[in-house]
Formats: C-alpha cells, sequence, structure tokens
C-alpha cells in the first residue's frame, strides 16, 4: 500500500506541473530529443495528462534538421468529470457504487435541519452543477443522474 500511495503522490506533482498551463490537457514526448542513426528506429513514449473533459485536436510536430515539419494528427475525447466529493466528510459512505450521505434519525417535530457535504471541482474551468434529490431506490442508473456543463 504504501508504494501505491508514493506512485499516486508523484504522479499527482508531476500532473500540477505538467497542467500548469491551465488549458486542461498536456502532453509529455519521452524522449523529447535525440539523435537517430542510419536504419534506426526510436520508440517514443506519450503521455497525455488531462485535469477536463472535452475533445481536443492538436498536432504532435516531428521536427528534423534541414527537413521539413511533419505533423502528427491528434484528436481525443475525454470523458468523465472534474468534479468530485471531497472523501474527507463525515456522514458520506464512498464503499458504494454511488456514495451514500446518512443524515441520521431527524424527529417529526425537529423543524429546519442543515447538512454540508464538500464538492471539489480539480479541472482548470468553472462548471455549472444542478442539485436535486431523489428516493434512492427508485432512480434509474442507466440515465445520468447529475446535470454537469463545462
Amino acid at each position: 500500500m504504501g508504494k501505491t500511495f508514493i506512485r499516486n503522490r508523484a504522479l499527482d506533482r508531476s500532473q500540477k506541473i505538467h497542467l500548469g498551463n491551465n488549458k486542461g490537457i498536456s502532453f509529455l514526448c519521452e524522449p523529447a530529443t535525440g539523435v537517430l542513426h542510419k536504419k534506426q528506429t526510436q520508440k517514443v513514449m506519450i503521455t497525455m495528462f488531462n485535469d477536463t473533459s472535452g475533445r481536443f485536436k492538436d498536432n504532435l510536430l516531428i521536427c528534423v534538421k534541414n527537413h521539413e515539419t511533419k505533423k502528427i494528427p491528434i484528436d481525443m475525447h475525454i470523458r468523465g468529470t472534474p468534479v468530485a466529493l471531497s472523501r474527507n466528510q463525515l456522514g458520506i459512505d464512498f464503499n458504494q457504487e454511488t456514495p451514500f450521505m446518512h443524515l441520521g434519525t431527524i424527529l417529526h417535530s425537529n423543524g429546519l435541519v442543515k447538512r454540508s457535504i464538500k464538492v471539489v471541482n480539480n479541472g482548470p474551468k468553472e462548471v455549472s452543477l444542478k442539485w436535486f434529490v431523489y428516493p434512492y431506490n427508485k432512480v434509474d442508473k442507466s440515465k445520468d443522474i447529475f446535470n454537469i456543463k463545462i
């Protein structure tokens, strides 16, 4: 468990560095430069970092001295959401498929009861959230229950 934690922390730090441009996506090519000798091949590892969803189009440029620059088109569709519930919250059970918030026992004559949750936007852009309460046992899990727009 310790090695996984250390690897995840290193990845988080690396992502913060590469996503510092606040564009939501970044590519890292390794090796970034080098010499390719006669009849030699070189494998280039391309790592993509992202903290937002959407469709991205760009070009990977290959520059060879005294030659025309080659362009390789990149077309990516990233699904998901940069919004998450903070894990450090009392009363939310994250051990289920859908996180469940336990409100406890509330008496009929108690009046107003308030609970708060912490929502985190990990993306570089503002998001709009729409919240609603629904009967937990009657939800159609094939439908998107959260209306999140970026």
